[in-house]
């Protein structure tokens, strides 16, 4: 598995926050009262929705999301607790594990020997294990950066249009599905992405689904959100390295 299809599994897999575009679908306005029904919910313009959930999800304090994929034999899965500037997330790619943590301005990452060569794109082993400093500036960032924090756990659930809207059931609830085309923030060219919304309002996310296939390979990733407004406090490890100290280029 080249670097490049681990960055592109752990994006999708943990699920570049994306406020501004937030912002605006806001504009579009929110759908029925609290009472709404999962039938007017479907009535309704597929815009208004994706909405009126981006706005409830992006107003709670923190979520835990749990994503899973395989890509080449590879099974990599990923659990991450969310808020609006922080975050920290627990990967793990066949046994291999790495811990990320987003402070805002600067990530805070810790892998083994086999996750720092697909992270940072290069077979430096004196790292492994190591908390590393990467601030925002580092051409690193973005990327470790990606499916920590709230918005961007949202913005990689969010699936680009012409969006549908349907009625399904979601590990046996019954939910709204708001289905269209794979966004470009989980690093797949085309595909199909599914955002499962609760039936009632505020209509909180519960989850995604995409199915992609590239070069001939077939992708697929599930997320769960649960335990929103969890207790989150991310800190700083007691002792890191800045990546410009190291031999990390």
């Amino acid at each position: 598995m080249s670097s490049t299809e681990w960055s592109n599994a752990r994006r999708s897999a943990v699920a570049t926050a994306a406020v501004s575009a937030f912002v605006g679908l806001a504009t579009l306005g929110v759908l029925a009262p609290a009472t709404a029904s999962a039938s007017s919910a479907t009535t309704s313009s597929p815009a208004h929705l994706l909405a009126a959930t981006l706005r409830a999800a992006n107003a709670q304090r923190s979520v835990v999301s749990r994503a899973a994929t395989t890509v080449f034999g590879i099974t990599v899965t990923a659990v991450a607790t969310s808020g609006p500037t922080s975050g920290v997330a627990r990967v793990s790619a066949s046994g291999h594990s790495g811990e990320i943590r987003d402070l805002g301005s600067v990530v805070y990452a810790k892998f083994d020997a086999a996750l720092v060569n697909f992270e940072f794109h290069t077979s430096v082993t004196s790292v492994a294990n190591e908390w590393i400093a990467v601030p925002r500036s580092s051409h690193y960032f973005a990327n470790l950066a990606l499916g920590v924090t709230l918005p961007s756990v949202l913005s990689e659930l969010t699936p680009l249009g012409p969006l549908h809207v349907s009625t399904t059931t979601w590990h046996g609830a019954r939910v709204l599905a708001l289905s269209g085309r794979a966004n470009a923030t989980l690093g797949v060219p085309g595909g199909s992405q599914t955002l499962f919304v609760a039936a009632s309002a505020p209509y909180l996310p519960v989850g995604g689904a995409v199915h992609a296939t590239e070069s001939g390979v077939s992708l697929d990733v599930t997320i769960e959100l649960s335990q929103w407004n969890v207790g989150l406090r991310v800190s700083a490890p007691a002792h890191s390295t800045p990546i410009a100290a190291t031999a990390l280029k």
